[in-house]
């Protein structure tokens, strides 16, 4: 599978090196990257709310599925706007959130068996990363 990974940042990074730890991808490119995520896959010099550029590189790669890390391309519609071009579109913000969730849920489940005392605190750590 050939996958485009969207955006930049440390969470790119992070997301490209599981990608490609994946027997199902083929080729990763990375828009428009950093010099980590060149290390894992190929950098291409393209914004991640230039969709227009996305689609092309999408058609010229045979782009099979495309990953999303920031929220600004999502908030600015790159869903609908690749969606109707018919193209595979992970948004790691689904994850995020269901992420977020079970593990809010786990701290619940522990506040409730806790009793607190003003001078408690408390360090929290997803052990299921």
């Amino acid at each position: 599978m050939n996958i485009l990974l969207l955006g930049s940042g440390g969470r790119e990074h992070a997301l490209a090196w599981k990608i490609t730890a994946s027997p199902h991808c083929s080729q990763l490119w990375i828009a428009p990257g950093n010099p980590g995520t060149a290390a894992l896959g190929t950098n291409l010099p393209v914004g991640v709310n230039d969709f227009s550029a996305i689609r092309q590189e999408c058609i010229e790669k045979g782009i099979d599925m495309l990953v999303v890390g920031p929220e600004e391309p999502l908030v600015n519609g790159i869903y609908d706007n690749q969606q109707a071009k018919d193209i595979l579109l992970y948004r790691e913000v689904d994850y995020l959130f269901t992420s977020l969730y079970r593990a809010c849920q786990r701290l619940i489940n522990c506040f409730r068996h806790y009793q607190f005392s003003h001078h408690d605190f408390l360090i929290l750590q997803d052990d299921q990363a």
